[in-house]
């Protein structure tokens, strides 16, 4: 549980979320949220049907709470793990979240909210509406912000299971056949890693072959080839944090253009199984996953 102040904290009472539906004397109902008036706990209303992970107040005196509560507590108003308490009542803020509120954090008039249940969310509220902060493009990050921090000087700091900030990341789902042709010829040594020219004699497909501009690094072709074939070659850079370091625009390109390939490439029936990875004539480094069509 995470309780946040936008302003100084003595001049708001207390109020903590958590798991907890009564006082330490069961002898008041708060369901999972709470005031302290310096003597007592006291109910902020019915308060809700589940947990609350994180409570915030802005500069007006609202307070925020976020966690896995989708309703309040008789059933009868839908928050979706996010409400607003003014003082006298809650009250929902649009749809709410599509997933837990592990964190809350109040800027400038903007409340953010960071959690996961899933793959992860971060956005923020302003002006009666919701803004994503996690899109494939621009300038949010890629997954669950779990906590959040303002200093003095109004930066806001975000930490969570996210690994790229206006850049989203793919994930490939792994399946390990134990029974195929693949796995029984690496597991008794019959396997040897495979090379692009060889691949290329034996019928494969290079789908988009780089180029590189004057600074050296890897540039996608403005088009790839989508000739039918049962083993295709898709060529991604060999060292993808460096082009986030020297051009992020190109890292942004390289990432659309892969995700367009293998999104088009996986609706077709193909499956990446190898990854092929060697100096060209130049001696530069290349990379390149090898795709099936089925369990060719």
């Amino acid at each position: 549980m995470c309780i946040r102040d936008s302003r100084h904290a003595h001049e708001f009472p207390p109020r903590p979320g958590g798991a907890f539906t009564t006082n330490g004397w069961n002898t008041v109902t708060l369901n999972y949220v709470a005031r302290w008036n310096g003597t007592a706990w006291g109910a902020l209303g019915v308060g809700f049907n589940s947990w609350v992970y994180s409570l915030t107040a802005d500069a007006g005196g609202n307070v925020y709470a976020g966690g896995i509560f989708t309703q309040d507590s008789t059933n009868s108003v839908t928050f979706n793990r996010i409400a607003k308490w003014n003082g006298a009542a809650w009250s929902a803020l649009g749809s709410g979240a599509s997933e837990a509120i592990r964190d809350l954090l109040v800027q400038n008039g903007d409340l953010y909210a960071g959690g996961f249940s899933g793959r992860g969310i971060f956005q923020r509220w302003r002006s009666g509406s919701w803004t994503d902060l996690t899109p494939s493009q621009g300038n949010g990050v890629e997954a669950a912000v779990q906590a959040m921090l303002l200093d003095g000087s109004g930066n806001l700091f975000v930490g969570g299971r996210f690994f790229n900030a206006g850049l989203q990341t793919d994930r490939f789902e792994v399946e390990w056949w134990v029974t195929s042709h693949r796995a029984e010829a690496r597991a008794t040594r019959k396997w040897r890693p495979l090379r692009r020219e060889t691949l290329l004699a034996g019928g494969a497909l290079l789908v988009n072959e780089a180029t590189f501009d004057a600074a050296g690094l890897p540039v996608p072709p403005p088009n790839y080839v989508s000739r039918p074939s049962n083993l295709m070659l898709v060529e991604i850079p060999a060292n993808f944090q460096a082009i986030k370091r020297q051009e992020f625009a190109l890292a942004q390109r390289w990432r659309a253009h892969t995700r367009d390939i293998f999104e088009g490439m996986f609706d077709s029936g193909f499956l990446v199984t190898d990854f092929v990875t060697q100096e060209d004539e130049t001696g530069r480094p290349r990379s390149y996953y090898l795709l099936t069509h089925g369990d060719s």
